[in-house]
């Protein structure tokens, strides 16, 4: 999740347990800055989700056929 997409990741929202079940399923992955630069911390987050920094997002990106950074 990038840019305002990381608020999915937070555990206290109305559709966190949706999400979490998703992290079963799937890797998914948040962007550290862009969590720091909204005030949000790690753990504020849904257990499952990974946190890059720009250098893993570009690696996630160039090794993956499909991103989706929101549903």
């Amino acid at each position: 999740l990038i840019e305002d997409a990381v608020y999915a990741a937070l555990k206290s929202t109305s559709v966190a347990d949706t999400v979490a079940s998703a992290t079963k399923n799937f890797h998914m992955y948040v962007l550290g800055p862009d969590l720091s630069g909204r005030g949000v911390t790690e753990d504020e987050l849904i257990e499952g989700f990974e946190v890059v920094d720009y250098e893993g997002f570009v690696s996630l990106a160039a090794n993956n056929d499909k991103v989706q950074s929101w549903l």
